[in-house]
C-alpha cells in the first residue's frame, strides 16, 4: 500500500472545480517517533527509509490540503509535500523540499540522499513561490480570477516560465518549454474577456481543435493536470 497510486497521485479537485478531500489509506504504517530524527542524525537516507520519508511527506501534505483546501496547500501536495532529502525528479534533476530543483551552487553542497533541514526547505519554497507569482504578474495584471492565476502559478512553479515554440530562418521548429510553450492557453486568457474553457482545452490537447493527442505536460503530471484543468474550466467571467 505504500506505493499506492491513490497516495502517489491523488485527485484533489472535481470536474466542476470543487474541493475534494483525499482519503489516506489506513493500512499505511505511520512513521516511528524517531524515524525522521535518526535520518537527520545520520545526515543521509536511502532505500526503505527514503521511500517512507517521501511517502509521509505526501501524507502530511494531504492532511494540510484537507484542512485548508488552499491553493498553496494544493501546490505543495502536487509537488509531493516537504521531502526532507535530495532525490532525482522524473527528469533526473536533483530536487529537495517542495519541488525545489537544486542550483549549481546548491549541488556543490548537497548530494543525492542528503538530508535537508526544515528551515532550508521553507526558505527555498518561499523564494520559489514568490518567483512564480512575480513571473505570472509580468504576463497578467488583474484580468484573471484569483483561481485562474493560482493555476498559472502552480504551472510555472512546476515547469518554469520557459519560452514559446520558435521557427528558425530555415523553418526548423524549436519546441517551446515551460509555461510559455502553452501559446494557445495564454492567448485564450489574454482575450477579452478571458476564455477559460478554451484555455483548459489548450492545457489538455496538443491541438485543441482536433483533440487527437494530449500535451506532454498532461501526460507527465497526471492528476495534477486534471486538477488544474478542472479549476481553469470552472472559472466564470
Amino acid at each position: 500500500m505504500e506505493d499506492s497510486e491513490a497516495v502517489a497521485d491523488p485527485v484533489s479537485v472535481s470536474p466542476k472545480g470543487e474541493f475534494v478531500p483525499i482519503k489516506i489509506p489506513a493500512e499505511i504504517a505511520p512513521l516511528e517517533p524517531d524515524e525522521r530524527e535518526q535520518a537527520y542524525d545520520q545526515g543521509r537516507v536511502a532505500g526503505r527509509t527514503a521511500r517512507r520519508l517521501k511517502l509521509h511527506a505526501k501524507i502530511d501534505a494531504i492532511k494540510q490540503y484537507n484542512k485548508t483546501g488552499s491553493a498553496v496547500s494544493q501546490l505543495k501536495l502536487h509537488e509531493g509535500g516537504k521531502v526532507p532529502f535530495v532525490y532525482p525528479d522524473g527528469d533526473g534533476n536533483l530536487t529537495a523540499g517542495i519541488g525545489h530543483k537544486l542550483t549549481k551552487d546548491e549541488l556543490a553542497r548537497w548530494k543525492k540522499g542528503d538530508m535537508v533541514s526544515t528551515t532550508q526547505v521553507e526558505k527555498w519554497f518561499k523564494a520559489d513561490y514568490a518567483l512564480a507569482k512575480r513571473q505570472i504578474a509580468t504576463i497578467f495584471k488583474d484580468t484573471l480570477t484569483p483561481e485562474a492565476r493560482d493555476v498559472l502559478v502552480s504551472m510555472v512553479f512546476n515547469m518554469g516560465l520557459g519560452y514559446a515554440t520558435k521557427r528558425t530562418s530555415g523553418e526548423k521548429v524549436i519546441p517551446g518549454k515551460g509555461l510559455k510553450s502553452f501559446a494557445g492557453m495564454l492567448r485564450a486568457l489574454k482575450s477579452s474577456p478571458p476564455d477559460y474553457a478554451r484555455a483548459a482545452e489548450e492545457m489538455t490537447w496538443v491541438n485543441a481543435d482536433t483533440k487527437t493527442a494530449n500535451t506532454k505536460w498532461y501526460n507527465q503530471t497526471g492528476n495534477r493536470a486534471e486538477d488544474l484543468i478542472n479549476i481553469m474550466k470552472s472559472q466564470k467571467i
